[in-house]
């Protein structure tokens, strides 16, 4: 007759299997609602967001799905409210993951990026802010913010274009970074005089080795080069 501690570890391990099972399970059943087509895609968000992935990288791909979904052909299409319907639900999705993975800096920019859709000014700076704040120096998030801060710059404040220019100076040091700000760089001369003032401020190899890397990415994009 097994012994109390073999009991114990049986049920212990069954207990494990069930869990396991419980967090596959909420795992799928995040991405099983969406459907094939857009519309199906669409009422998986509206009027409630399906259930919140346990992983972080099932958050991470739920929230971009929301995201991916409200600027969607389909989505796009449809009336004024009916986007809004979308994009609010994507930035409660994302506020809702953001109580449960705090640290995660990208989906405060996506929360961001709703908030700015949906034209949610106090929402909007929050959002950017808290994601400035628990993920300042991952380069990819630092893109994606970059383009926030010029897609809603009515939105900003000083002090979130203050942030802004910290994350220009780290992309500019780098060849990734240069080159995920190259075409606006030749397109927008105010982003351009931002871009220069915060480059102005580096190391001259820094300066040197920016000049080199976006005359080298402008051209690859073929775009004029600039003087």
């Amino acid at each position: 007759m097994a012994n109390a501690s073999s009991l114990f570890l049986i049920a212990g391990g069954l207990l494990l299997v069930a869990s396991g099972g419980y967090v596959t399970a909420r795992e799928i059943q995040a991405f099983v609602s969406y459907g094939e087509t857009p519309a199906q895609h669409v009422s998986a968000f509206v009027p409630a967001p399906p259930p919140i992935p346990l992983s972080s990288d099932g958050q991470v791909s739920i929230a971009q799905d929301c995201q991916a979904t409200s600027w969607a052909l389909d989505t796009l299409l449809r009336t004024v409210e009916e986007r809004q319907s979308v994009v609010r639900s994507c930035y409660a999705l994302d506020t809702e993951i953001t109580t449960h993975s705090p640290t995660n800096g990208f989906v405060w920019a996506m929360a961001a990026y709703a908030a700015g859709e949906s034209g949610q000014s106090e929402n909007f700076k929050a959002a950017l802010q808290q994601s400035f704040q628990v993920s300042p120096f991952e380069q990819w998030i630092a893109e994606y913010r970059v383009d926030l801060s010029e897609r809603y710059s009515t939105l900003m404040s000083p002090a979130l274009f203050d942030l802004e220019r910290k994350d220009l100076a780290m992309l500019a040091q780098s060849k990734k970074g240069i080159r995920s700000i190259a075409e606006r760089y030749a397109n927008s001369p105010d982003f351009r005089e931002k871009v220069v003032e915060v480059v102005s401020g580096l190391p001259d190899s820094d300066q040197r080795r920016f000049l080199a890397e976006v005359k080298k990415a402008v051209s690859e994009l073929g775009y004029p080069q600039q003087p």
